[in-house]
């Protein structure tokens, strides 16, 4: 693979741009706006799906045990501009189907955080750590097939809704204060036999 360009966000308050570089830059770097040569708006409409019931309204104010899934926007395609918006209402919609079905190894949802009539990101429960920092952890021991079985319980669960998760890796297990694993990050979850979306798992 060779360098071919840097994609960039740009923000000012509640508008947002898109602009691609042919300088290799980095998430530190400082970007000079004023030799960009192509920055196009981006529509709010291109970000941020209209709410509508059934969706679940989340809290406002949130709760410290709360956290808010905020959508990448550096996902953002010009040339496929629904694929934010579509990102957040797929994940919203298996999320109000979990919710609906409980189970104690997959992530709880407490409904969308609403600006507006606009959903602007996805309002989880949170967890102690990532699966990948408890396996770090040295000080307490680790009952690796408590956790595998728990992790396949909370998959097996997740298919016999007719879903299938798509992204399972360490990253993607939280574990709560009682030492459980629960399953995260849903946005590349479809329904069985359905094309997988912008989002489409693991680079190995």
């Amino acid at each position: 693979m060779v360098f071919d360009h840097t994609k960039i966000i740009l923000t000012d308050k509640d508008d947002f741009f898109f602009a691609t570089t042919s300088v290799s830059l980095s998430s530190k770097d400082k970007v000079d706006v004023s030799k960009l040569e192509d920055v196009k708006a981006i529509p709010a409409s291109h970000l941020w799906p209209t709410y509508t019931k059934p969706f679940t309204r989340g809290p406002t104010p949130c709760a410290s045990t709360l956290y808010l899934k905020e959508p990448n926007l550096i996902l953002y395609e010009a040339d496929s501009f629904t694929d934010i918006a579509t990102l957040i209402t797929d994940e919203a919609e298996v999320l109000e189907t979990l919710e609906s079905h409980p189970h104690p190894n997959v992530a709880r949802y407490h409904g969308c955080h609403v600006v507006g009539n606009e959903i602007r990101g996805l309002w989880l429960e949170r967890y102690l750590m990532m699966l990948e920092e408890r396996l770090m952890d040295t000080t307490r021991p680790l009952d690796l097939n408590h956790f595998l079985d728990r992790i396949r319980d909370g998959i097996r669960h997740v298919h016999s809704l007719d879903l299938v998760h798509n992204d399972v890796n360490p990253a993607n297990i939280m574990v709560t204060n009682e030492d459980i694993p629960v399953i995260i990050d849903f946005d590349s979850c479809r329904k069985k036999g359905a094309a997988i979306g912008l989002k489409a798992g693991t680079f190995p």
